[in-house]
Protein backbone atom coordinates (compact mmCIF):
# COMPACT_ATOMS: atom_id res chain seq x y z
CA UNK A 1 0.00 0.00 0.00
CA UNK A 2 2.74 1.92 1.16
CA UNK A 3 4.55 1.95 -2.04
CA UNK A 4 1.68 1.87 -4.43
CA UNK A 5 1.22 5.84 -2.54
CA UNK A 6 4.71 7.07 -2.20
CA UNK A 7 7.29 6.99 -4.34
CA UNK A 8 10.17 6.79 -1.49
CA UNK A 9 8.91 5.13 1.98
CA UNK A 10 10.14 2.65 4.21
CA UNK A 11 9.05 1.04 7.31
CA UNK A 12 11.34 -0.69 9.62
CA UNK A 13 9.79 -3.18 12.13
CA UNK A 14 11.33 -5.49 14.15
CA UNK A 15 8.72 -7.19 16.62
CA UNK A 16 10.84 -8.40 20.00
CA UNK A 17 8.33 -10.85 20.05
CA UNK A 18 6.12 -12.54 17.09
CA UNK A 19 3.32 -10.19 17.86
CA UNK A 20 4.17 -6.89 19.37
CA UNK A 21 2.88 -3.62 21.16
CA UNK A 22 4.01 -1.38 18.30
CA UNK A 23 1.98 -0.85 15.51
CA UNK A 24 1.35 1.29 12.22
CA UNK A 25 -1.43 2.68 9.91
CA UNK A 26 -1.34 3.99 6.79
CA UNK A 27 -3.94 4.98 4.22
CA UNK A 28 -5.00 7.50 1.13
CA UNK A 29 -8.80 8.86 2.15
CA UNK A 30 -10.51 10.67 0.29
CA UNK A 31 -13.01 13.79 1.49
CA UNK A 32 -14.95 16.02 -0.78
CA UNK A 33 -12.81 16.63 -3.52
CA UNK A 34 -9.84 16.33 -1.81
CA UNK A 35 -7.05 13.03 -1.16
CA UNK A 36 -5.10 13.22 1.91
CA UNK A 37 -2.40 10.56 3.41
CA UNK A 38 -3.01 9.44 6.94
CA UNK A 39 0.21 8.15 8.54
CA UNK A 40 0.62 6.79 12.60
CA UNK A 41 3.21 4.93 14.47
CA UNK A 42 1.85 4.02 17.68
CA UNK A 43 3.58 2.36 20.62
CA UNK A 44 0.52 0.43 22.88
CA UNK A 45 0.74 -0.42 26.67
CA UNK A 46 2.07 -4.67 27.09
CA UNK A 47 4.13 -6.72 25.51
CA UNK A 48 3.83 -10.06 23.93
CA UNK A 49 -0.03 -11.15 23.55
CA UNK A 50 -1.18 -8.45 25.92
CA UNK A 51 0.70 -5.55 23.47
CA UNK A 52 -0.61 -7.19 20.39
CA UNK A 53 -4.34 -7.07 21.96
CA UNK A 54 -3.38 -3.20 21.98
CA UNK A 55 -2.21 -2.44 18.90
CA UNK A 56 -5.36 -4.21 16.89
CA UNK A 57 -7.92 -2.51 19.27
CA UNK A 58 -5.71 0.66 18.34
CA UNK A 59 -5.70 -0.26 14.84
CA UNK A 60 -9.31 -0.73 14.15
CA UNK A 61 -9.77 2.30 16.26
CA UNK A 62 -8.23 4.42 13.70
CA UNK A 63 -10.18 2.94 11.16
CA UNK A 64 -13.16 3.98 12.70
CA UNK A 65 -12.51 7.10 13.51
CA UNK A 66 -11.18 8.12 10.10
CA UNK A 67 -12.99 6.18 7.65
CA UNK A 68 -16.12 6.43 9.02
CA UNK A 69 -16.81 9.03 11.75
CA UNK A 70 -14.48 11.07 8.77
CA UNK A 71 -12.18 13.05 11.20
CA UNK A 72 -9.07 14.10 9.41
CA UNK A 73 -8.02 16.74 11.92
CA UNK A 74 -5.27 14.89 13.94
CA UNK A 75 -5.72 16.67 17.44
CA UNK A 76 -9.40 15.27 16.87
CA UNK A 77 -8.30 11.78 15.60
CA UNK A 78 -6.22 11.55 18.93
CA UNK A 79 -8.82 12.81 21.02
CA UNK A 80 -11.50 10.87 20.01
CA UNK A 81 -9.02 8.00 20.39
CA UNK A 82 -8.24 8.81 23.63
CA UNK A 83 -11.75 8.47 24.48
CA UNK A 84 -12.51 5.28 22.70
CA UNK A 85 -9.70 3.55 24.52
CA UNK A 86 -11.29 4.87 27.86
CA UNK A 87 -14.66 3.49 27.30
CA UNK A 88 -13.17 0.30 25.70
CA UNK A 89 -10.68 -0.40 28.97
CA UNK A 90 -13.36 0.93 31.23
CA UNK A 91 -13.35 -1.39 34.49
CA UNK A 92 -15.49 -1.12 37.79
CA UNK A 93 -12.74 -1.03 39.63
CA UNK A 94 -9.65 0.81 37.91
CA UNK A 95 -6.44 0.80 39.35
CA UNK A 96 -5.26 5.07 39.13
CA UNK A 97 -1.42 4.10 39.63
CA UNK A 98 -2.05 1.56 36.04
CA UNK A 99 -2.91 4.04 33.40
CA UNK A 100 -2.90 1.62 29.43
CA UNK A 101 -3.69 2.63 26.25
CA UNK A 102 -0.83 4.21 23.38
CA UNK A 103 1.62 6.77 22.86
CA UNK A 104 0.84 7.72 19.16
CA UNK A 105 2.06 10.22 16.15
CA UNK A 106 -0.24 11.21 13.14
CA UNK A 107 0.21 12.67 10.23
CA UNK A 108 -2.36 13.62 7.44
CA UNK A 109 -1.27 15.00 4.38
CA UNK A 110 -3.12 16.74 1.97
CA UNK A 111 -2.38 15.60 -1.22
CA UNK A 112 -3.82 18.53 -3.34
CA UNK A 113 -1.74 21.64 -1.23
CA UNK A 114 1.03 19.26 0.17
CA UNK A 115 0.16 20.71 4.02
CA UNK A 116 0.78 18.13 6.63
CA UNK A 117 -0.68 18.29 9.93
CA UNK A 118 0.75 16.37 12.81
CA UNK A 119 -0.21 15.72 16.04
CA UNK A 120 0.99 13.31 18.95
CA UNK A 121 0.62 11.97 22.17
CA UNK A 122 4.12 10.87 23.63
CA UNK A 123 5.46 9.92 19.78
CA UNK A 124 7.29 12.96 18.22
CA UNK A 125 7.62 13.77 14.59
CA UNK A 126 11.17 13.85 12.97
CA UNK A 127 11.22 16.10 10.04
CA UNK A 128 14.19 16.92 8.07
CA UNK A 129 14.65 19.74 5.19
CA UNK A 130 18.27 20.11 4.09
CA UNK A 131 19.91 17.48 5.84
CA UNK A 132 18.48 19.56 9.07
CA UNK A 133 16.32 18.03 11.63
CA UNK A 134 13.59 19.62 13.44
CA UNK A 135 11.37 17.89 16.66
CA UNK A 136 7.76 18.27 16.56
CA UNK A 137 7.24 17.70 20.10
CA UNK A 138 4.26 15.56 21.17
CA UNK A 139 1.82 15.96 24.88
CA UNK A 140 3.87 13.45 26.95
CA UNK A 141 1.01 10.99 27.73
CA UNK A 142 -0.50 8.39 26.31
CA UNK A 143 -4.23 7.84 24.67
CA UNK A 144 -6.61 6.44 26.93
CA UNK A 145 -5.09 7.91 30.14
CA UNK A 146 -5.05 11.82 29.74
CA UNK A 147 -6.82 13.64 32.08
CA UNK A 148 -10.60 15.47 31.02
CA UNK A 149 -13.43 15.13 28.84
CA UNK A 150 -13.08 14.50 24.81
CA UNK A 151 -12.92 18.78 24.31
CA UNK A 152 -10.50 18.95 26.74
CA UNK A 153 -8.24 16.20 26.20
CA UNK A 154 -8.20 17.77 22.24
CA UNK A 155 -7.01 21.10 23.31
CA UNK A 156 -3.67 19.49 25.71
CA UNK A 157 -2.40 18.37 22.38
CA UNK A 158 0.10 20.25 20.14
CA UNK A 159 -0.93 20.00 16.35
CA UNK A 160 1.70 21.33 14.33
CA UNK A 161 1.07 22.50 10.35
CA UNK A 162 4.44 21.96 7.63
CA UNK A 163 4.19 23.42 3.89
CA UNK A 164 6.25 20.21 2.72
CA UNK A 165 9.07 21.05 -0.78
CA UNK A 166 10.21 18.19 -2.13
CA UNK A 167 12.80 16.90 -0.80
CA UNK A 168 11.39 17.12 3.03
CA UNK A 169 11.95 13.65 5.09
CA UNK A 170 9.17 12.71 7.27
CA UNK A 171 9.82 9.84 10.19
CA UNK A 172 7.48 8.42 13.33
CA UNK A 173 9.47 6.06 15.42
CA UNK A 174 8.00 4.30 18.73
CA UNK A 175 10.78 4.76 21.52
CA UNK A 176 12.33 1.02 20.71
CA UNK A 177 14.84 1.76 18.41
CA UNK A 178 16.15 4.43 21.02
CA UNK A 179 15.84 2.48 23.79
CA UNK A 180 17.98 -0.74 22.79
CA UNK A 181 20.71 -0.90 24.88
CA UNK A 182 24.22 -2.14 23.46
CA UNK A 183 27.17 -0.60 22.05
CA UNK A 184 30.62 -0.86 24.09
CA UNK A 185 29.09 0.18 27.50
CA UNK A 186 25.54 -1.63 26.89
CA UNK A 187 23.49 1.67 26.99
CA UNK A 188 20.67 2.83 25.23
CA UNK A 189 20.90 3.76 21.81
CA UNK A 190 19.28 7.37 22.98
CA UNK A 191 17.36 9.97 21.25
CA UNK A 192 19.93 12.25 20.35
CA UNK A 193 22.38 9.36 18.57
CA UNK A 194 18.66 8.52 16.76
CA UNK A 195 18.38 11.86 15.27
CA UNK A 196 22.03 11.94 13.70
CA UNK A 197 21.85 8.94 11.95
CA UNK A 198 18.63 10.44 10.48
CA UNK A 199 20.24 13.41 9.55
CA UNK A 200 23.47 11.48 8.62
CA UNK A 201 21.11 9.01 6.27
CA UNK A 202 18.52 11.58 5.38
CA UNK A 203 19.57 12.47 1.82
CA UNK A 204 19.58 8.27 0.93
CA UNK A 205 16.95 6.87 -0.75
CA UNK A 206 14.17 6.02 2.06
CA UNK A 207 15.06 1.98 1.07
CA UNK A 208 18.77 2.42 1.26
CA UNK A 209 17.97 3.96 5.16
CA UNK A 210 15.48 1.14 6.16
CA UNK A 211 19.32 -1.28 5.55
CA UNK A 212 21.41 1.09 6.95
CA UNK A 213 18.91 1.91 9.89
CA UNK A 214 18.85 -2.20 10.38
CA UNK A 215 22.38 -3.00 9.91
CA UNK A 216 22.99 0.03 12.89
CA UNK A 217 21.02 -1.42 15.45
CA UNK A 218 21.93 -5.00 15.62
CA UNK A 219 25.10 -3.63 15.14
CA UNK A 220 24.48 -1.78 18.30
CA UNK A 221 22.20 -4.56 19.86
Amino acid sequence: VIKKMVKDGMVFYLPKDIVSGDFYWFERVRKGRNDYLVIACADATGHGVPGAIMSIMGSNQLTNIIYYQNYLDPQKILARLDKNIKFELYREEQDETKKEGMEIGICVINLDDYVLEYAGVGIPLHFIRDKKLETFKPLRDMAGGIDGEEREVEGKIPKYSIELKKGDRIYLSSDGFQDQFGGDSDKKFMAKRLKSLLEEISELPMEVQAKIIGERFLTWK
